[in-house]
């Protein structure tokens, strides 16, 4: 079973819980991060991703598509909405 998850709010805890879940393989384990739900352009959320300051840089491919960060193959999309219900249709659990 693959759970389906989207991030609201792509600050330090959303960009460290993706962190986490690539850090620990649990993209292959049945976990799905689907959408990030951010006011932020996509060039920043993709370069905050890559290089962070605490934590250092990405050791993953970090990639910009059509509304989308890739991250090693993982199309995650990117949303821009101030109210996260027009989100609901794209993953079955938010964080």
């Amino acid at each position: 079973m693959t759970y389906r998850i989207a991030v609201n709010g792509f600050g330090r805890i959303g960009r460290g819980y993706l962190r986490c879940l690539l850090e620990r393989n649990l993209f292959d384990e049945g976990l799905e991060v689907v959408a990030v739900n951010d006011l932020w352009d996509a060039p920043t959320l993709a370069h905050l991703l890559e290089f962070d300051s605490t934590f250092g840089p990405l050791r993953r491919s970090v990639a910009l598509a059509d509304d989308a960060i890739v991250v090693d193959g993982h199309r995650i999309a990117l949303l821009a909405q101030r109210d996260r219900e027009p989100c609901r249709g794209q993953s079955s659990a938010w964080t």
